[in-house]
């Protein structure tokens, strides 16, 4: 059996990770949990892509702010910050609250978790070997994570919507436990936030005026774009084509 002592003994780097499958697995989960609440309480048909949308459009609106934010504090600090504000939105799911507000402040905790994440690196990792064999890690961890979290989020969600969504809340509270076991640095309070929007639009023209900036952005851009509508796609797909696929008695 699992012990506070063993985890405990569990070092920063190792810990970061599980936290980060963790935190991305119910992120997805969320989203399937979402469709089945919106088809079992019968929401017109542009809820989907409009929860969607409100996950993303955090990430637009608060883009000038969050990497302040991780920079400012304890990175291990904003990583809890940002597990508990995406508790909340579950919990708003459980209450009933409408889903696109509700996934809109899980999208809030996912853009508020995603800098600190990264930006924690370079603090657990001693060398800059270690720091792109960290990096990968966390981006094959949280593939995996988008993978299973969507399959289980599916799977749990027909099964029952309240014990999936409770499902969630305890895999974020265990996310949390091994964010604690991440050293808290502290962080640069000689950042301010004032300024924030317009040293992001500057800093947003000068990588756009650089061609080999504005290719990365372009092709990612491009990449996720794609990735977030061929998902929409496959969700609407997939009821129809499984119904029309079933044998008539």
């Amino acid at each position: 059996m699992l012990t506070l002592k063993d985890l405990k003994g569990i070092k920063p780097l190792p810990a970061l990770l599980v936290a980060q499958f963790l935190s991305a697995f119910v992120d997805n989960m969320i989203l399937f949990i979402t469709l089945a609440i919106l088809k079992g309480n019968s929401y017109p048909g542009y809820y989907l892509p409009l929860v969607q949308s409100a996950f993303l459009l955090s990430y637009i609106v608060l883009a000038p702010w969050v990497g302040r934010i991780a920079d400012k504090h304890s990175k291990a600090k904003v990583l809890i910050l940002g597990n508990i504000i995406k508790s909340f939105g579950i919990l708003m799911l459980i209450f009933d609250v409408n889903p696109v507000l509700c996934y809109a402040v899980v999208g809030t905790g996912a853009v508020v978790y995603s800098p600190a994440k990264y930006g924690i690196l370079p603090e657990l990792a001693e060398d800059e070997g270690k720091l792109l064999k960290a990096n990968s890690k966390i981006e094959s961890f949280t593939i995996l994570a988008i993978l299973c979290g969507s399959v289980v989020g599916g799977i749990l969600s027909d099964i029952s919507i309240m014990v999936s969504l409770l499902i969630c809340l305890l895999l974020y509270s265990l996310s949390i436990c091994f964010n604690l076991l991440i050293p808290a640095k502290e962080g640069d309070f000689s950042i301010t936030y004032n300024r924030a929007v317009r040293e992001f639009r500057n800093d947003s023209l000068s990588l756009l005026s650089n061609p080999q900036g504005l290719f990365t952005l372009v092709g990612t851009g491009t990449f996720w774009l794609a990735s977030a509508v061929l998902r929409l796609i496959i969700i609407a797909w997939l009821p129809i084509t499984l119904a029309s696929a079933q044998i008539p008695p």
